[in-house]
């Protein structure tokens, strides 16, 4: 779901993501298949992004600066798991997005 508003000068934007876990199957040392394929699931993804921003005015042009932040909550989002049953780390998640802030300029004549 995506939101925004401009109340004069202002923007504001935001986006929330919310869906169940993407589906993996389970190998084994030979990386063959293990019980039923996509039987397993990630986490939950739960993933909320925002900013705001201002419009000016400087010499004619009118920009807007403003600040975004990418995984406001910094939720764990894993991008890759262990699904060889024959390492130790089996069923670990990893590579979780991290908590980003970025300030943003935009100009407009």
């Amino acid at each position: 779901m995506r939101g925004r508003l401009t109340p004069g000068p202002w923007l504001f934007v935001g986006t929330v993501d919310w869906r169940s876990g993407l589906p993996y199957s389970v190998v084994d040392e030979d990386l063959e298949f293990v019980g039923d394929r996509n039987s397993q699931r990630f986490p939950t993804y739960f993933r909320v992004d925002a900013g705001v921003e201002r419009r000016m005015t400087v010499k004619g042009l009118h920009p807007w600066i403003g600040l975004r932040v990418s995984n406001a909550l910094n939720s764990f989002l894993p991008a890759d798991v262990q699904a060889n049953l024959g390492s130790p780390a089996f069923g670990d998640f990893y590579n979780s997005v991290y908590r980003e802030y970025r300030i943003r300029i935009r100009v407009e004549r």
